[in-house]
């Protein structure tokens, strides 16, 4: 397929120059952060977690699209397990990246959103859960994360505990871009797998494309016509046009009216663009893991997603807002030893994903995590920016949780508007049947009663900001 070329304004000229650049200093500056690490101790097989930042499971042939938009990683995915029942604990980074290095879930490791009037833009996490980077590196492991998402995976979140090295804040993104693009993270990680020359080595990657500002990259967009730019979110500065997405997002969250079809169609032409390169990266990245050591069938790939989307369903846009299977819904994918290749039907979620690893290699579990039949998601209060009109706050500030058993949801939250869904007649969540439904009580029963068995992480609250962490923030579209 040949794909229509965006006109390149000169922002993204300047992008690109300004990455030239960047790419170069990463190189120095992980070569100085590699240069202390002890030598590479043989005798187990490399690990290589990728998150795919803000990845819908629905975009992926794997997981029954039709648009071929990630073909490199349904390749990657035909020789390995696909779980076609993972879903999300939380619908935003921070806590779904600390379920996936605890294997707890939020109320257990403390590290999600904040009430309204808290100094606190989110609560880090704190040192009482072991973490699966400290569990491998008591195995002998070097350990080294590389995350593109600078504004809540940087250091004073503590999921960098238990990386030898934890690359996020100390380079420089280009300005108004907001994350590492990929390819920077691919250049990093060949210099890792070099570095290290396989063996004993844990290496995590977060890729950010998938999330706002969903820039229309010049020859990954199918059709441009459908694109106005003008409906995208801020972030890479337009050739200095006015963006409007200010408005649009107001009104689309507020909840008072449906987006436009108009401005659903550029949010999704762009959305599938990004989703396009970021394939394109992930095939440099297969071929940079294989040229480096890494072997797909002797050594664990892990590839998921910590939150998806919103499109401009149930009138709601990004995310962090609502417990919908837009967001809650991600592709869990593994290859390895010991892993059988084929759909895996199993219910799944992100807190599960550390003791699977563990589990197949052999190696001893994280401790305290809760096993339940149930997928447990849950929200913290919305972030911020989400509060920005008095319709949202009350739209969205709220704690909630969901709980699914096979084909019914019930979502529980603490004003008592609950909701339940039947999944199997209503895949999109748009009847709400928590008033009528018969199954409705025991669901909720065993809700309550897996919320009664819980024990609350300890609460670590992050400090102010500095101007850089503000201006991260500001790009993805987290302040305004």
């Amino acid at each position: 397929m040949i794909w229509t070329l965006l006109a390149c304004t000169p922002s993204v000229l300047q992008a690109v120059d300004e990455q030239r650049s960047e790419l170069r200093s990463d190189r120095k500056i992980m070569e100085e952060a590699l240069e202390g690490l002890p030598q590479t101790q043989e005798g187990g097989p490399s690990v290589v977690i990728i998150v795919l930042d803000t990845l819908r499971a629905d975009h992926l042939g794997a997981y029954g699209d039709t648009r071929n938009l990630m073909p490199k990683l349904d390749a990657f995915a035909e020789k390995g397990r696909v779980y076609s029942e993972m879903q999300s604990v939380a619908p935003w980074t921070l806590p779904s990246h600390a379920s996936l290095f605890t294997g707890v879930h939020a109320i257990n490791h403390g590290a999600h959103g904040t009430p309204p009037g808290s100094r606190s833009r989110g609560l880090a996490l704190g040192k009482s859960r072991a973490t699966l980077a400290e569990r491998f590196q008591s195995q002998g492991y070097t350990t080294v994360g590389i995350a593109a998402n600078r504004a809540f995976l940087d250091g004073r979140w503590g999921l960098g505990r238990g990386f030898d090295v934890w690359m996020c804040e100390q380079l420089d993104d280009v300005p108004g871009q907001g994350y590492l693009q990929a390819n920077r993270v691919v250049a990093l990680s060949q210099q890792v797998m070099a570095a290290r020359g396989g063996g004993k080595t844990m290496l995590f990657l977060n890729f950010m494309e998938a999330h706002s500002p969903w820039i229309p990259r010049e020859g990954y967009v199918e059709d441009s016509s459908v694109i106005d730019i003008m409906h995208l979110p801020t972030g890479l500065e337009w050739a200095g046009d006015r963006h409007d997405f200010a408005a649009i997002s107001a009104r689309v969250n507020g909840g008072k009216k449906d987006a436009t079809a108009a401005e659903r169609a550029s949010w999704e032409a762009a959305y599938a663009s990004e989703l396009r390169y970021l394939d394109d990266q992930l095939g440099e990245l297969f071929e940079v893991l294989e040229d480096n050591g890494h072997d797909f069938e002797k050594d664990y790939t892990i590839i998921l997603s910590d939150h998806g989307e919103f499109l401009g369903e149930h009138r709601l846009l990004e995310h962090s807002k609502a417990l919908y299977k837009q967001v809650t819904d991600v592709p869990l994918i593994v290859r390895g030893p010991g892993i059988s290749p084929g759909v895996d039907p199993d219910p799944v979620q992100t807190s599960d994903v550390p003791n699977l690893l563990l589990g197949w290699m052999g190696m001893t579990p994280l401790e305290n995590t809760p096993e339940t039949a149930l997928q447990v998601s849950e929200m913290y209060w919305a972030r911020r920016k989400t509060r920005g009109t008095p319709a949202q706050v009350l739209r969205f500030d709220h704690l909630q949780r969901s709980f699914t058993l096979g084909d019914h949801r019930v979502v529980l939250q603490d004003d008592g508007k609950h909701m339940a869904f039947d999944l199997a007649k209503d895949p999109g969540e748009y009847r709400n049947v928590y008033s009528t439904a018969e199954w409705v009580p025991e669901l909720e029963a065993l809700g309550q009663a897996w919320l009664a068995g819980q024990s609350f992480g300890e609460q670590v609250e992050v400090g102010e900001m500095s101007p850089a962490q503000e201006e991260a923030l500001r790009a993805l579209g987290y302040m305004e």
